[in-house]
């Protein structure tokens, strides 16, 4: 028995949900005895329809990626009022997308300059204190342009839901383990 297995589960433009976990599907077929399915930046995690158009084939399956914060009532708060609006869930990608523009925005008012290039500089000194995506400490940026403090968080379809299950700080329900697809 291998203790997981590692799924590369890529997105395609234009998939439907289900067509996300071809690798997946295929993988149960053969039956394995291993502890945990594993997918790195798979974005199905982030399609509110996946676990249903996965089935049992998709329950207890982990994922490591970013995610909005499921733990901040500002983010509840941002998606009740987009979920309103528009009529479906508001994805991680768009969370990153309103964060980015609270980015420049605040890059803006610190650096009272909308030049491009002093715009840029100001955006690589901001520092915002209340990410929404999981992750610990401000949206801050180190001298390559990354996010000093973004992390990963695991998550897990249970019960028919992605639910974020590490770091602790972050995580909705408890990690399920063995971490096997109930339909294998």
């Amino acid at each position: 028995m291998v203790d997981s297995v590692l799924l590369p589960l890529c997105h395609r433009p234009g998939d439907k949900p289900g067509n996300k976990f071809r690798k997946l599907f295929f993988l149960l077929q053969l039956k394995p005895k291993v502890e945990a399915v594993y997918g790195i930046a798979n974005g199905g995690f982030d399609d509110e329809r996946f676990p249903a158009a996965a089935g049992p084939a998709g329950e207890n399956i982990l994922s490591a990626n970013y995610h909005f914060d499921a733990t901040s009532s500002a983010v509840k708060d941002i998606r009740q009022r987009f979920q309103q609006k528009y009529g479906e869930p508001m994805q991680t990608a768009a969370i990153l997308s309103y964060q980015a523009v609270q980015v420049i925005a605040k890059a803006l008012e610190d650096g009272k300059n909308a030049d491009p290039k002093a715009l840029r500089d100001a955006i690589a000194k901001v520092t915002v204190d209340q990410p929404l995506l999981a992750f610990e400490g401000p949206i801050s940026f180190d001298d390559t342009g990354q996010n000093k403090n973004a992390i990963p968080i695991v998550m897990q379809v249970l019960s028919g839901k992605v639910e974020q299950v590490f770091p602790e700080k972050f995580k909705t329900v408890a990690l399920t383990w063995p971490a096997v697809p109930a339909a294998a």
